[in-house]
């Protein structure tokens, strides 16, 4: 299946944005551990609990998918929700990659980089000495981008200020922008609204909502910031936790209220993962941002859509896969792109 014919330019941009936010690079060279000689070794990976997506992106790129129970390497995580991976190697990762590369913006330079060298990184047979010694340095190369100060990390450059190429287009909302925005979104962003008790005021009650992201790049959360607005904040890695020390610094985008609401409705015809979630609460704006005191019917309704919030992040809906996903995707044809329907 070729992949330019069942891919839009919004959907390449859907997922560019969903694998700067999960996705990972790989490259090495080294010693093969079996044969003699030295091997390169060069893929893309991304992990979600989501399993459909995971489906999508192997129908649509290729690869492979595998899954693994959680707790299985570590006892603490059995609490947590089953990882599905998906992986690409080879030829098909170059394909992938000369795809995704316009659109991407945290990986951009790294898919570049290798974009750059693949007749180099692909080569079969014996290597000259030049050969191997661009290999060795694009290895080092490689690793920089996601250990040191480029591909996960913050730069030195944009700690203060946000470069000018990550702002290409921000002036304006254009599909492209707001198709990765929402993979982005999809992959790391969080939507949350309760109606509790407002502990500033005797026996009053308070509807709160908000979406935010967090993110390791001050560049993207300041990005999201010039096109929607709110406000950004960061955390110590040890604050809360002194065994999170070596962790990297974390950068949150917040947003709340009706902006908040116009920000979703702007995503929403890109969104995949989230959009159940949004279509629930984007009917109730007008009573979850009303001022004033409200009748018992319209606290009951609050209480019963703060219930079914909460359910699509710590239940089957929101993060983990919904039934009628689960059932959509194992029923489906291999040659449909499963949810994941164009937003053309």
């Amino acid at each position: 299946m070729q992949v330019s014919e069942t891919l839009s330019e919004l959907d390449l941009a859907y997922v560019a944005g969903l694998f700067d936010g999960e996705g990972y690079i790989h490259f090495s060279y080294k010693r093969h551990c079996i044969k003699r000689g030295i091997t390169t070794a060069y893929y893309l990976a991304l992990g979600s609990t989501q399993s459909w997506i995971i489906e999508f992106l192997k129908t649509s790129f290729g690869g492979f998918t595998y899954d693994y129970e959680p707790g299985k390497y570590n006892e603490n995580h059995k609490a947590r929700w089953r990882m599905y991976i998906w992986r690409v190697a080879g030829r098909a990762c170059f394909r992938t990659l000369r795809l995704l590369e316009p659109y991407l913006r945290l990986k951009k330079e790294h898919a570049s980089l290798l974009l750059q060298h693949e007749t180099v990184i692909g080569k079969s047979g014996p290597r000259t000495e030049d050969e191997k010694a661009v290999l060795r340095e694009l290895m080092v190369r490689s690793k920089s981008f996601v250990f040191s100060n480029k591909g996960h990390c913050n730069p030195p450059n944009i700690m203060n200020e946000v470069p000018q190429d990550i702002l290409v287009g921000s002036a304006r909302m254009n599909p492209v922008n707001l198709a990765y925005v929402a993979g982005l979104f999809d992959g790391e962003g969080h939507i949350q609204f309760c109606f509790r008790n407002n502990y500033g005021q005797r026996n009053g009650q308070i509807a709160q909502f908000w979406i935010c992201l967090g993110s390791t790049q001050r560049s993207i959360v300041s990005y999201l910031k010039g096109l929607f607005g709110g406000f950004i904040y960061d955390v110590e890695p040890s604050k809360y936790n002194p065994a999170h020390a070596t962790r990297r610094h974390m950068y949150t985008w917040k947003v709340g209220g009706r902006v908040a609401f116009k920000t979703l409705g702007l995503l929403r015809p890109y969104l995949r993962i989230k959009k159940p979630h949004v279509d629930l609460l984007v009917p109730h704006e007008e009573l979850i941002c009303k001022i004033g005191a409200r009748t018992e019917a319209e606290k009951q309704t609050l209480r019963n859509l703060t219930v079914t919030s909460k359910s699509y992040i710590f239940s089957g809906k929101g993060r983990s896969t919904p039934r009628h996903w689960r059932t959509q995707t194992r029923n489906s044809d291999p040659d449909v792109n499963f949810v994941m329907e164009s937003v053309i």
